[in-house]
């Protein structure tokens, strides 16, 4: 019951970021009374809503993907958003909770700072997807949220000294030994890496806003949870950019955001970070012996 009721506010949450990212203007804070206040309309007719045209989900499939007055359809992005959102509130705590942490309850530190995060990771995707930036004010937060985890982490769990979604994985790659070295490791990784692919393109094949990106994933997922996110991140990039230009609906020209796939792949790691690599090494198994 506690997982459904998580799930409905999640929903609530994802409708919720979906009108901030769609109403943000880069001249102006995240949070204002622009984005905060008013009515919601609809994006054709201008329309003002009503309170049942606005449940997450439901009303989207009960008037069929479309405006109730002018029939011009909506965009699957708010369903698909709000169904993520309400998938990290429902299965998130649990997640954290099964890396040894005290309990999954949503007021326990550990737990809110990551629904912080991934509220944050969240926001920023859909704001890239519309106007291919990030805002500063959202990296900078996950930098606070970043250095934030460092402190909230300094715990032993299922036999890593230094918190890792890869479980115990994480000590082959060494650098365990402290948390803010390894956590400064791995945002010096990140931006170096990221530096190097706008040095080298010029800037047309990464933006800064990624750069600046990385610097609070650094800190958030540490050495060497970074390195498979990133690593994740290209890989989903390769395959859509793959897809699109095979079916004819861009080219390598075309302007592809890269921050959403960064948090893809952030989600993936968090939540099946150990099973993949426990998967990678037990098919790696034959080759070793």
């Amino acid at each position: 019951m506690e997982i459904f009721f998580r799930f409905i506010i999640g929903l609530a949450f994802g409708s919720f970021l979906n009108v901030i990212a769609f109403r943000y203007d880069p001249d102006e804070f995240i949070f204002n009374r622009k984005t905060l206040g008013g009515r919601s309309k609809c994006d054709h007719c201008h329309k003002t809503l009503r309170w049942f045209e606005l449940l997450p989900i439901v009303s989207f499939l009960i008037q069929g993907g479309k405006c109730r007055h002018c029939k011009a359809k909506f965009s699957f992005i708010h369903p698909i958003g709000e169904l993520i959102m309400g998938l990290i509130f429902a299965f998130l705590p649990e997640r954290i909770a099964s890396f040894g942490l005290p309990n999954a309850s949503l007021y326990s530190p550990e737990i809110l700072l990551w629904m912080l995060v991934a509220i944050t990771l969240y926001l920023l995707s859909f704001i890239d997807l519309r106007l291919h930036l990030v805002p500063d004010e959202g990296n900078l937060f996950l930098v606070i949220l970043g250095a934030l985890a460092t402190f909230v982490y300094p715990i032993q769990s299922l036999g890593v000294k230094v918190f890792s979604f890869l479980g115990p994985y994480a000590n082959l790659f060494g650098f365990q030994e402290g948390a803010w070295a390894n956590r400064l490791l791995a945002m010096i990784l990140a931006m170096v890496f990221f530096g190097f692919l706008i040095l080298i393109t010029r800037g047309r094949g990464m933006g800064v806003g990624d750069l600046k990106m990385s610097i609070g994933l650094g800190l958030l997922f540490g050495w060497p949870d970074i390195a498979v996110v990133i690593g994740l991140a290209f890989i989903l990039g390769a395959i859509l950019g793959i897809y699109l230009i095979a079916s004819k609906n861009t080219t390598l020209k075309t302007v592809v955001p890269f921050v959403p796939f960064l948090v893809l792949a952030s989600f993936i790691v968090i939540f099946f970070g150990k099973e993949i690599v426990t998967a990678y090494f037990n098919f790696l198994a034959p080759t070793l012996i």
